[in-house]
C-alpha cells in the first residue's frame, strides 16, 4: 500500500512538473568573502578574499510576479589574516543550494527589477591554504575530515566532525535587473550571504562565542534566463 501511494505521488509530481512553466538561469559570478572570527580564533587583521561562483537557478513561478527559486552553485569562500610578520590565506570550496523567494517588479518581457531572500545550505568540498612569513611560504590542499593515521603528505586536514563543520548554512538576500535579450533575459544581480554556522565547533569548556567563525560573502552574478515548459 505504501509503495502504491509513493508511486502515485511521484507520478502526480512528475505530471505537474511536466505541465508547469519554469525558468532556468545558468549564471557565473565573482565573490568577495571574509570570515567573522572571535578574538580567540583570529591571530591578526581579517581581510577579504576574491573567488568564483557558478551554477544554475531553477525558477518556478507561483504568481505573475512571485516565484520560488532553488539554485545549485559552486561557490568559493575564504578569508585572509595578516599580522606584522605573516599572512594566511584560506580558500574553501562549497557546493551550495539556496532556496529563494523571488519577487519581480515590472513585466517579464520588459526591463525589470527583482529582489529575493531565503536560506542556503552548503557542503564543503575542500580548498587551498597558503602561509607566508619569516622569509618563507608554504601552501597546501585543504581537505575536510580527520587526517589519516601515519600521514606524511602536505595536505591540510580540517579536523573531524567534532572539530570543524563541513556543513554551512545561512541566509541570502539580493537584488538585480533583467533585460530581455533574444529568446531569453540577461540578468545582473548582487547578493549577500550571511553564514549562521560556526566553522569551528566549541570544545570542552568553550562557548559558541569563544570560537566564532562564520562566512560572510558578497557576490555579483551575470546570467541568462530561458523559459521552459508550457
Amino acid at each position: 500500500m505504501r509503495k502504491t501511494l509513493l508511486t502515485v505521488s511521484a507520478c502526480i509530481c512528475i505530471n505537474l512538473l511536466a505541465k508547469a512553466q519554469f525558468i532556468i538561469t545558468p549564471k557565473l559570478g565573482v565573490t568577495v568573502s571574509t570570515m567573522s572570527l572571535s578574538d580567540n580564533v583570529a591571530f591578526g587583521d581579517v581581510k577579504s578574499k576574491a573567488g568564483l561562483a557558478l551554477g544554475a537557478a531553477f525558477e518556478l513561478p507561483l504568481t505573475d510576479a512571485l516565484s520560488i527559486q532553488p539554485e545549485l552553485l559552486f561557490v568559493q569562500k575564504g578569508w585572509r589574516e595578516t599580522s606584522s610578520s605573516a599572512e594566511i590565506r584560506l580558500g574553501l570550496n562549497y557546493l551550495e543550494i539556496p532556496v529563494l523567494a523571488k519577487y519581480r517588479f515590472g513585466e517579464a518581457d520588459e526591463l525589470h527589477f527583482f529582489g529575493y531572500a531565503g536560506p542556503y545550505f552548503g557542503f564543503g568540498l575542500g580548498g587551498r591554504y597558503r602561509f607566508s612569513g619569516g622569509g618563507s611560504s608554504e601552501s597546501a590542499t585543504v581537505r575536510f575530515g580527520d587526517e589519516p593515521d601515519n600521514y606524511s603528505g602536505n595536505d591540510l586536514y580540517l579536523g573531524g566532525s567534532d572539530e570543524v563543520s563541513r556543513m554551512d548554512a545561512g541566509l541570502n538576500i539580493g537584488a538585480g535587473v533583467g533585460l530581455p535579450l533574444g529568446p531569453g533575459v540577461a540578468t545582473f544581480e548582487a547578493r549577500y550571504g550571511l553564514g549562521l554556522v560556526n566553522l569551528n565547533k566549541p570544545g570542552q569548556g568553550q562557548s559558541r562565542s569563544d570560537v566564532l567563525s562564520q562566512h560572510r560573502v558578497f557576490g555579483i552574478f551575470v546570467g541568462y534566463s530561458l523559459s521552459l515548459g508550457n
